[in-house]
């Protein structure tokens, strides 16, 4: 009975064990591993564009951007300074960085899941001094990007 008892304790200990090891597992409950594959659109006056998140650290983002009667495709990839300052669970943040002469200019993208929209704040820096900032929203769409027409070049 004694034996049972440890055998038990053990096998309770080993699963709680192995499901604390996988809800704290970064690579599980990343911003980009979450949204892995989603497709989100934002609407600027008449026009649409359409976002679908890649989890991907080198190359995050798609978009098409609706242009007379196509979309312009884009797979932006980041550039040496550029850097993902975070990937958790709701929060993705993005800083680039470029520098022209004697300013140094840094733009920090913060997106913040909040359910169905997703909230980026875009802050502007002139050598460390913030200088212009804005929020954009996005809606989760169920739209099929892959059945967009695409202009020719």
């Amino acid at each position: 009975m004694k034996n049972l008892i440890y055998l038990l304790i053990l096998s309770l200990l080993n699963y709680n064990c192995r499901q604390q090891v996988y809800d704290e597992n970064p690579f599980e409950t990343t911003f980009l591993n979450l949204n892995d594959n989603t497709v989100w659109a934002n609407k600027f006056e008449n026009s649409v564009t359409y976002y679908r998140f890649i989890n991907d650290m080198n190359r995050p983002l798609e978009y098409w951007v609706k242009d007379t009667d196509c979309y312009q495709y884009f797979l932006d990839s980041f550039e040496n300074d550029d850097v993902i300052t975070l990937n958790s669970k709701d929060t993705f943040e993005i800083t680039i960085k470029n520098d022209a002469e004697d300013i140094e200019y840094i733009e920090k993208i913060t997106l913040t899941d909040a359910g169905n929209v997703i909230k980026a704040l875009i802050r502007y820096y002139e050598n460390g001094d913030l200088y212009d900032q804005g929020t954009i929203e996005f809606s989760k769409s169920d739209l099929d990007v892959s059945s967009l027409k695409l202009c020719e070049d």
